[in-house]
Order: C-alpha cells, then structure tokens, then sequence
C-alpha cells in the first residue's frame, strides 16, 4: 500500500517538480504487536502474497481495526512534528486580532441598518 501510494503522489506531483515523501506511520508490525488488532487471513490470490506470507505470514490486519483515538493521537503527533509552534501563535493572535476587527465592523453595520 505505502509503495503504491508513493507512485500515485509521485505521478500527479511530477509536473510540480514533485519530489513528495511519504512516510508510513500507521499499521506497523510493532503497532500491531502493540495495539493486537484482530488478525484477517492474507489473501493468497494477490499477486504479491508470496513475498508478503515470506515477511509476516498468512496473516493481514486492517488500519480500520485499531481505536479511533489511537489514529487521532498518531496522527496529531506526526503532524505536530512539522508544525512551528512560534509561527502558529503568531499567526493565530493575527488572525484573532482580525476576527475582532471584522465582529466591531458587523456590528456597527447592524446598528446603522
């Protein structure tokens, strides 16, 4: 899946200059070792399930099977890696400081109607 989805980003980010990473952060065996989702039987049809059954066995699990608030918690702390904290509260004090101007300007509006 991590594979296929690089070549998609990859084939609609090219004409960018795209040079896009991805990185794998759900539904890792350690995730899986930690977390004991449900196992599903690997679907030996699939074109790729020898290498597959050689590297985990005949064993599949489902990023849908591990606790909402686990995903919500994995998720935030990924993105919060690439967020500049000083920058986010200054430009979310400039964005208050706008939303006050723009709420004093409607209601003086409403006042005149």
């Amino acid at each position: 899946m991590t594979r296929d989805l690089q070549e998609r980003i990859q084939l609609f980010t090219d004409e960018f200059g795209g040079d896009v990473g991805l990185t794998r952060i759900a539904l890792t065996m350690e995730q899986i070792d930690d977390q004991k989702p449900p196992p599903n039987p690997a679907k030996t049809t699939d074109a790729r399930f020898a290498s597959y059954a050689r590297e985990y066995g005949d064993e599949s699990w489902e990023l849908d099977a591990l606790k909402p608030q686990y995903l919500d918690r994995l998720v935030r702390s990924q993105i919060n890696k690439w967020v500049d904290k000083t920058l986010w509260r200054k430009r979310t004090k400039e964005i208050e400081e706008l939303r006050v101007k723009i709420t004093k300007v409607a209601d003086e509006f409403e006042g005149d109607a």
